[in-house]
């Protein structure tokens, strides 16, 4: 199925947190599936391909936005399908419930292979690289997930972390720990034996921060909160300044960056009273 790309709203922000530089900007452009009221964009590669999901009545299917044209990915027999990653060879990874079972698939032209860790309930594909390093979550029983990566066949549990939701050309992961309540982003590095905690990210004075996304450069992406009105909102996080960049769009009800490519172009999601709204962007310090 494909879709003209719709008429889509262009607004400039900038936006700053007490840290940054007045040079940094954030211009974006909103979009929704056509017939969809919502829409999360959720990866973006460097050629500026976008994957996300977006509901219509009847169902929940994954999107692939490419070139000023829509594609819808949709898992055979399944009731939702969510596209989280995409590499430059066009390789999408996201999870869908095929035949009621939750797991995660690989997607290229038009063919799908599924992907679970052993013994899981449910397993999620997040990010995917170049080289077809795959990151993502799992869970043996329910409520309690861990973050994994599948390299050359294999998979690896990422320890502590409850996902890893980005993976880059060095290999060097982005993932979360949470607890009860409040989360926090970590970078693991990739040693000869090993991925070790290299960082942990934290927004400055967040109680919450939750990392979506890895660039080559070491840039990051996410949302933090709570705001002071109850909130979350997002940021990047650049790394060859060791800033945060925080913003929100339009004052909305919540929001999340959820991707980010080696050109600081961002995708991401924002909620306007019932509606879901998908943007792409770009960041500049």
């Amino acid at each position: 199925m494909r879709f003209s790309l719709p008429l889509c709203i262009c607004i400039v922000v900038l936006l700053l947190i007490p840290t940054a530089s007045l040079s940094q900007t954030f211009q974006y452009t909103s979009f929704q599936v056509p017939g969809s009221t919502v829409t999360l964009a959720l990866g973006i590669n460097n050629t500026g391909d976008i994957v996300g999901t977006f509901a219509v009545a009847g169902g929940q299917s994954g999107f692939l936005l490419s070139q000023g044209v829509f594609h819808t990915i949709a898992c055979p027999n399944a009731s939702y399908t969510i596209a989280q990653g995409i590499n430059d060879n066009g390789l999408v990874v996201g999870w869908c419930n095929p035949g009621g079972s939750d797991q995660g698939f690989l997607y290229q032209n038009g063919n799908f292979t599924y992907l679970s860790y052993p013994g899981a309930i449910l397993t999620v594909l997040y990010g995917v690289n170049n080289q077809g390093d795959i990151v993502g979550g799992y869970q043996l029983t329910p409520g309690k997930q861990l973050g994994f990566v599948y390299r050359n066949g294999i998979f690896k549990t990422l320890g502590t972390s409850r996902s890893a939701t980005g993976i880059n050309q060095s290999e060097t992961i982005a993932a979360n720990i949470c607890g009860r309540v409040h989360c926090h982003g970590i970078v693991k590095t990739k040693t000869k034996t090993a991925w070790v905690l290299a960082q942990k990210i934290s927004y400055p004075a967040a109680s919450s921060t939750t990392v979506g996304g890895i660039n080559d450069n070491g840039d990051l992406c996410g949302s933090w909160g709570p705001t002071a009105n109850g909130i979350e909102e997002g940021f990047v996080y650049f790394k060859d300044t060791n800033t945060f960049f925080g913003f929100d769009i339009q004052n909305s009800g919540d929001m999340a960056v959820a991707g980010i490519n080696k050109s600081r172009q961002v995708a991401g999601f924002y909620v306007l009273g019932a509606n879901i709204y998908g943007f792409y962007g770009s960041v500049s310090q």
